[in-house]
Order: structure tokens, then C-alpha cells, then sequence
């Protein structure tokens, strides 16, 4: 059967449709949000701080939660965990757009994040193991490079068109719009019915002790060595897909002296890369092998990296983002082994570890480049996410044998 074939019926099948569309309408909105509070922030402190502590405040709940949800995505209901999640962010992004129009502080937009983090972590914590629940295990890869292509065309619509609706109305009406999606994402993943999230066996419910059930969480990770070696190489990718946004708004403002507009359109050649990547890279992995796959693609993204800050032009800038789009969508592949690794009742606090881990490494990060964007230019900063995918490079080297 080919890989379009498999997508297709995947998508035939009405409780992956109302997840994945749900995912769409919440990537409209992000696409939307992110530009439109970078560059609030941007545009009130072109400096690499300002983003830093933006995305900090976002990323710094995962740190502190993440083991917590982790455990509750193992003992409570998934599907409960996201739908209140989606939620809770919608109203929050609706609530303090309205607030903004009428007492705006940039201090209020860190607060916006730090509650929508919160949030957040819980559903990070969540997707990958419900992903488990919601399809047999021979269709993770292609449901979640799926799932990964409508969110980036969904990212792809909000930043194409954030542009013309922060010039048309303001940044306040993008970040309602994104409060509004997230409420149709709630919507459709109540349609979901529980006889549908079947496909990992049934769960043993089991009364929550917190501390006890982390660490035997911890200990199941620490005892499989292949398990530990694709979640090390998943961190590394999914911290450059994180950090290059921190970079690419003040590179484009400062170096590239970019308007909103050609801002939103490099981004979104990232996101088409993406969504070409998400439809090649199952056929790719096929013909291939996943390890092969992943140190080419991984390759790729350390030398785009390397060039990436000697840049002095738009046009190649948004190429060189179309090609780290095509190259990160290696992720949902990384992914898809972690889950078919890992136990059922393990998912979501195996995940868990990652994100608070990613979460540290994040915040380290941010705050580093505070200090050393102080005494270098953003440019020079772009060596950091080469250090980071040869690192990944090194660990998918030594890794190779085990798969």
C-alpha cells in the first residue's frame, strides 16, 4: 500500500480526523499568536533578552510540572488531560487579548505565557502517549508525520497571514483568534469516543503517588539503554526546532532589517519544509533505514546552521529556513520509534522526563544567550544550534548499532 494510501485512510477514520483537525485550527492559531507576541516584543525590546524571557516564560513550566503531568497522563483519563488543556489556553488567550487592548505591559504578555506554559505542560506531556491510544502501533509513523503536516500548513496559514492582520486590526485580535482555535481543538476532541483509544491494551488504574510513581518512571528509563539513546538524540532535535525561533526574530529585524511581513514569510518557509518533509520522510526512512535517515537529515541541519548566520539576504535566508523545515521533519520519525519503545503505562512519564529536561536545557539556553548575546552578535549565536546538531550527530553515530 503506498504512504499516501496510508494517510488517507488514516484519515478516513473519524476519531484521527477530529484529533488531527483539531490540531489544524490550534496551528492557525499559533501561527497567528507566535508572530503577533514576537513581535509585540520585538518591536518594544530588539534585543535577544526580550524573546528569551517570552520563550522562557513559556518553556519554564515544563521544568517545574512535567514530572507531575507525566504521572497523571499514566494514571488519569489522555483524552481528558488534552481537552481540558486546549481549554484552559483558549480562554486564557481570549482573556488577556481583551485585557491588552486596555492596559498593555509587556509584563502582562510574560504572564500571558507563563499561564499558557502551564497549561501547556500538561498537554506535552499527554500528546505522545494518546497518540499510542488513538492508532495501532504499525501507523504511528505515518499518523504522526500526519499530524505533524497539518499543524505546520495550519502554522503556515497563521504566520503567511499574521502580517496583514496585525497592519489590518493589531496583535490583540491575532491572539483572540488564537484563543478561538484552541476552543474548536476542545470541541473536537470531545467527539472522540473512549471505544476508540484501545489500540495500546487497556490501562491498570491505579491510585497516584507522585513521587513513587516517577521514579519508578525514571528507573524504567535508566534501565533501557536503546529507549535512553532515541529520547537523548529526540531532546537534541526538538531544542533546535525550539531555539532557532529565539534567534530568527532579532537576526531578521537587525541583520536582516526584515518588515513583519518577510519575517512571517521565513517562517513560513520553514513550515513548508516542514510539510514536504512530514509527506517524503516515511518513503525516505523506508528506502533508507531510520538511522541513515536521521544522520543525513541531521547533517543537513548542522551545515544550514553553519551558513545560516554569515546571511545578509531575505531571499536565501527564507531558502536556507525551507531546508531546516525539510530537515527537522525527521522529529516525528524519532518520535514514532520512542513511542513503539516504550510501555503503555510508561508513556507519559518516560515523556515527561524529556520535556522537563528539555524544558532545563531551554531555559539554560535562554538565559545564556542573554548574557552572551551581550557580547556577540546574533549571528555568532547561530554557532550554538551547530554545536547542538553535531552533538545529535555524534549520538546517532554511536547509537547506530543498537538499531
Amino acid at each position: 500500500m503506498s504512504h499516501f494510501q496510508n494517510r488517507l485512510n488514516l484519515l478516513k477514520r473519524p476519531p484521527f480526523f477530529a484529533y488531527a483537525i483539531g490540531f489544524f485550527f490550534a496551528a492557525i492559531g499559533n501561527g497567528l499568536g507566535y508572530i503577533a507576541m514576537s513581535w509585540i516584543v520585538v518591536t518594544r525590546h530588539s534585543d535577544v533578552t526580550a524573546m528569551a524571557i517570552l520563550l522562557a516564560c513559556f518553556w519554564g513550566p515544563n521544568i517545574i510540572f512535567g514530572p507531575f503531568m507525566g504521572v497523571l497522563a499514566d494514571r488519569l483519563s489522555r483524552k481528558l488531560i488534552i481537552i481540558i488543556s486546549n481549554f484552559v489556553r483558549g480562554c486564557i488567550f481570549i482573556f488577556f487579548s481583551v485585557y491588552l487592548k486596555e492596559h498593555f505591559s509587556i509584563n502582562m504578555v510574560y504572564l500571558m505565557m507563563l499561564c499558557v506554559g502551564t497549561a501547556f505542560s500538561a498537554f506535552f506531556s499527554t500528546a505522545m502517549a494518546f497518540m499510542r491510544e488513538l492508532v495501532p502501533q504499525e501507523d504511528l509513523v505515518h499518523a504522526n508525520s500526519t499530524i505533524d503536516v497539518l499543524y505546520e500548513m495550519g502554522n503556515l496559514i497563521g504566520m503567511g497571514g499574521a502580517g496583514l492582520l496585525i497592519a489590518w486590526t493589531s496583535s490583540e485580535t491575532a491572539i483572540f483568534i488564537n484563543g478561538i482555535a484552541f476552543l474548536i481543538a476542545t470541541i473536537t476532541m470531545l467527539i472522540i469516543p473512549k471505544s476508540a483509544l484501545q489500540h495500546s491494551g487497556e490501562r491498570v488504574k491505579q491510585k497516584i503517588k507522585l513521587y513513587k510513581d516517577f521514579k519508578e518512571g525514571l528507573l524504567y528509563l535508566l534501565r533501557k539503554k536503546k529507549l535512553l539513546s532515541i529520547y537523548t538524540i529526540q531532546l537534541l532535535i526538538f531544542i533546535t526546532y525550539l531555539t532557532t525561533p529565539l534567534l530568527l526574530v532579532p537576526f531578521s529585524k537587525t541583520i536582516l532589517h526584515a518588515s513583519v511581513k518577510q519575517f512571517g514569510v521565513i517562517e513560513a518557509c520553514a513550515s513548508i519544509g516542514i510539510v514536504f518533509g512530514g509527506i517524503l520522510m516515511p518513503w525516505i526512512a523506508e528506502k533508507l533505514g531510520l538511522m541513515r535517515t536521521l544522520l543525513f537529515f541531521t547533517s543537513v541541519l548542522c551545515i544550514t546552521f553553519l551558513f545560516f548566520g554569515y546571511n545578509r539576504s531575505i531571499d536565501l535566508a527564507a531558502v536556507m529556513y525551507f531546508i531546516i523545515g525539510l530537515a527537522g521533519a525527521v522529529w516525528p520519525l524519532i518520535i514514532s520509534k520512542a513511542q513503539s519503545l516504550t510501555a503503555n503505562h510508561f508513556q507519559g512519564r518516560v515523556q515527561s522526563t524529556f520535556n522537563s529536561l528539555s524544558g532545563a536545557m531551554m531555559m539554560l539556553f535562554y538565559f545564556s544567550i542573554a548574557t552572551i548575546g551581550k557580547h556577540f552578535g546574533v549571528n555568532q549565536l547561530y554557532v550554538l544550534e551547530v554545536g547542538i546538531t553535531f552533538l545529535a550527530i555524534v549520538f546517532l553515530i554511536l547509537a547506530r548499532k543498537e538499531f
